[in-house]
């Protein structure tokens, strides 16, 4: 049976990000779906998705989202509009307060379930929220030990493949103070790329920062900053990326 106590991953209401979250409730406010169109004969029970369907979204904890995560679909590889827009207010809110929704596996697998990138999805209100979303988010990860479930990369790529072009995250990583990028990136990698295991997808995202525009000015900065600490961690991470698009990592 699943756990039915109150959820534990709320947003720290002085972020910036709190007040998106809370509008997402609203914006995606309605009645909700016939079905979770999920497998209940071996994944998830009937009497867990009925529980979850009297619930709130805002009401439903971490571990009945999971549990939704880890139910084969019905009609794979995404679900039906109105059961993604139940879901969605909860999942966003679990990712801001820096849990998984996916149970460990992160953004990627947490946004792979609807194209909510599509932007033919939505109203011009339901854009801009989630356009908004998308930016505090990513900047949240400028802020040392306050989203680390996952990598910088890591959270791109949930939303690459929920479907958001990449560029406009791109541009937004250009407004960064450098020395925000650098010490994010140092965190991230520990000097050593290790891009075995990386998927497609994350390869794509590197290989996008490793372009002129966004290289060059790293290397700049590198050679730039007085504080020799700071400029040395920008050289390696500077040179991680080169190696990678020289064909050396």
């Amino acid at each position: 049976m699943t756990q039915t106590s109150a959820p534990s991953t709320r947003v720290d209401p002085a972020l910036p990000i709190a007040s998106i979250v809370a509008e997402a409730y609203a914006v995606f406010d309605g009645p909700p779906p016939k079905t979770l169109d999920v497998c209940t004969a071996c994944c998830m029970s009937l009497d867990t998705e009925r529980e979850m369907l009297r619930t709130a979204s805002r009401d439903l904890t971490q571990h009945q989202i999971w549990e939704w995560y880890n139910s084969a679909l019905f009609n794979g590889p995404t679900v039906p509009k109105d059961v993604w827009t139940f879901l969605l207010p909860r999942v966003l809110e679990i990712i801001a307060s820096n849990e998984d929704a996916h149970n460990g596996l992160g953004p990627v697998a947490s946004f792979d379930r609807f194209p909510h990138g599509d932007r033919s999805q939505w109203t011009d209100r339901e854009w801009d929220l989630l356009t908004r979303y998308r930016v505090a988010l990513i900047d949240m990860c400028k802020v040392p030990d306050l989203l680390t479930c996952d990598t910088l990369l890591g959270y791109i790529e949930g939303f690459v493949a929920g479907g958001f072009d990449l560029e406009p995250i791109v541009a937004q990583l250009k407004t960064w103070p450098k020395a925000d990028l650098v010490a994010r990136l140092t965190s991230d990698w520990g000097g050593h790329l290790g891009i075995y295991w990386w998927s497609p997808q994350a390869l794509a995202i590197l290989n996008r920062l490793c372009r002129d525009d966004f290289l060059d000015p790293l290397v700049a900065y590198a050679f730039d900053e007085p504080d020799q600490t700071k400029g040395e961690m920008a050289l390696r991470v500077s040179e991680l990326l080169l190696d990678h698009a020289q064909g050396r990592a």
